[in-house]
């Protein structure tokens, strides 16, 4: 009988994942290496340069972080006292309509869904019938909290509220990931990557270090910044610029004094050719001018920033460049961008390491094998594409809201050509007050809208016909229930700057 059994080696291409290779550290880099290691038990090699440096002024996140580090086993309260981190509540927009005139973006419901829609739709109907004008953010805990500099957990005990995020320290974040990484087994290298040459496929062949060594794996994860080592210098796939429609193109950072009131809040004041943001830390306060190179030159952007945070205007700051867009392909091949290499917004609404998290889940939802199977990439290149011009149109939301008309800045970012998704949402709120929602795992709510819409002033012709159906004696009662609620519970807590006393230990 002949002997039927193959002689022949498995395909290299075919069979699972074995092993990461991510390229680049920080915060991106980081929150890769450790959740990629944790999910799939691949082997995960993180290759960073030596000579590259981190800002470690402060960053603000928004609620979803919480899931991740939740999911990771990582205490909450150990995370806080790593990163000298306090809690964000929300967001206060200062000068931003008008000089001296300021509203608020909280997180969370407000107040409550009221038979399935939003106590927006309620509000507004009694705005309109019985022109009671109590402002929609009255109805939030969080606005409440935040206008008091009240915290939303008391003293040794579980928050009260489940909408919250973090102010934090970003390097000191990522110097924490890279213990627990390493811990979980992850390889850290610190050497520079001098070429990454391609197969005739395009895909990613290997890295070549400085030493002269070359590493392979089967999946590579470039988190270089902007630069895109792997994605866009060796892969060539190009970047959708955002520029004429965001203007800012540039920051002035620096760390100013710690804030003795520790608000549990980020604030963003309006200037003339930007905005600067206010993150309050435990150990400082982080602080940045947000602007438009176009408008302003950077000598002016810094004194600027500086007089604001009332130190020497000649005082030493740090430069940050922007580049607004995204990556045409943020999967291409064998190789997945993430963080600032795949593309990056301003950080208005604190979106930064959301889109790194957003990322790393998305990529475990569609994980491949050594095929790569494009079905799977373009899936998950439409979801990340679909997520960035979804905060690419809130984003430019706030700047067309704007009345003011004081500098050129103002005039030019209020006229920037609209995508058409952005028309066809204030269309659509226009008319009844809802909101077009992405169908999957949107990363702003119809909250989230309303409260930037109503602060800019914008009010529906209409309310949502489907709020007249309700029992509107009952829904008012309902209203005036959850005001004394908030404000009962308001009351009992402590302040913020307690709070963070008691967490971080005096």
């Amino acid at each position: 009988m002949n002997d039927t059994t193959s002689t022949h080696s498995p395909d290299p291409r075919t069979g699972p994942i074995r092993k990461i290779l991510i390229v680049g550290g920080g915060t991106a880099g980081w929150m890769s290496a450790i959740y990629l290691r944790r999910r799939t038990g691949c082997q995960v090699t993180l290759v960073e340069s030596p000579d590259i440096g981190t800002v470690g002024v402060g960053e603000a996140t928004i609620p979803n972080l919480i899931d991740f580090l939740h999911s990771l086993g990582i205490d909450e309260d150990a995370f806080m006292r790593s990163c000298q981190a306090t809690y964000k509540l929300g967001i206060q927009f200062r000068d931003w309509i008008h000089k001296g005139q300021s509203y608020w973006h909280p997180f969370g419901l407000c107040g409550a869904n009221i038979d399935d829609l939003d106590l927006f739709h309620f509000w507004l109907k009694r705005r309109l019938e019985l022109n009671v004008d109590q402002p929609y953010c009255a109805y939030s805990l969080q606005t409440i909290l935040c206008e008091s500099d009240k915290s939303h957990r008391p003293l040794g005990a579980p928050p009260v509220v489940n909408n919250y995020a973090f102010h934090l320290n970003a390097s000191a974040l990522a110097e924490m990931l890279c213990t627990l990484s390493v811990q979980s087994g992850v390889i850290h290298r610190r050497e520079n990557v001098v070429h990454v040459p391609t197969a005739e496929d395009g895909s990613i062949a290997s890295v070549a270090l400085q030493s002269g060594e070359r590493l392979e794996a089967d999946l590579y994860i470039d988190c270089t910044g902007f630069r895109g080592l792997l994605i866009g210098q060796a892969m060539g796939v190009d970047w959708v610029d955002w520029s004429e429609m965001l203007l800012c193109d540039r920051a002035v950072v620096r760390r100013g004094p710690v804030d003795p009131t520790m608000r549990p809040y980020t604030m963003s004041t309006a200037m003339d050719a930007g905005w600067i943001w206010q993150i309050p830390l435990r150990d400082q306060t982080g602080m940045g001018y947000v602007y438009s190179q176009r408008h302003v030159g950077d000598d002016q952007a810094a004194r600027t920033l500086n007089q604001y945070a009332g130190v020497d205007p000649e005082s030493a700051v740090r430069y940050v460049p922007m580049q607004v867009g995204h990556r045409q392909k943020f999967w291409h091949r064998n190789c997945v961008s993430i963080g600032l290499s795949s593309g990056f917004i301003e950080p208005l609404e604190s979106t930064g390491i959301f889109f790194i998290q957003r990322a790393i889940e998305d990529l475990i939802e569609y994980f491949p094998d050594r095929r790569f199977h494009p079905s799977l990439c373009d899936q998950y290149n439409r979801q990340l594409t679909s997520a960035y011009e979804e905060t690419r149109d809130f984003i430019i939301l706030h700047y067309i809201l704007s009345q003011r008309d004081d500098t050129p800045f103002w005039r030019d970012a209020r006229n920037v050509p609209l995508p058409k998704s952005l028309i066809a949402t204030l269309e659509f709120y226009s008319h009844n007050g809802r909101i077009l929602e992405s169908p999957r795992h949107p990363v702003f709510r119809e909250t989230n809208f309303y409260h930037v819409l109503l602060g800019g002033g914008k009010i529906p012709q209409r309310h949502f016909a489907k709020a007249d159906f309700s029992d509107f004696g009952a829904v008012r009662e309902l209203l005036r229930c959850i005001d004394d609620k908030n404000q009962t519970l308001a009351r009992t807590l402590p302040s913020h700057s307690e709070t963070m006393s008691w967490l971080h230990g005096g």
